[in-house]
C-alpha cells in the first residue's frame, strides 16, 4: 500500500515539474518575442 502512494506521489510531482517547465518556457519564449519586436 505505501509503495502505491509513493510511486502516486512520484507521478505527481513529475506532472508538476512538467507543467512548471512548461509555463517558464511559455514566459521565456514570449519574453524573447518581446525583445525581438523592440529591436
Amino acid at each position: 500500500m505505501k509503495a502505491t502512494i509513493y510511486i502516486t506521489n512520484n507521478i505527481m510531482a513529475e506532472h508538476f515539474n512538467q507543467t512548471l517547465i512548461n509555463h517558464i518556457e511559455k514566459k521565456k519564449n514570449e519574453c524573447l518575442k518581446q525583445k525581438k519586436g523592440k529591436t
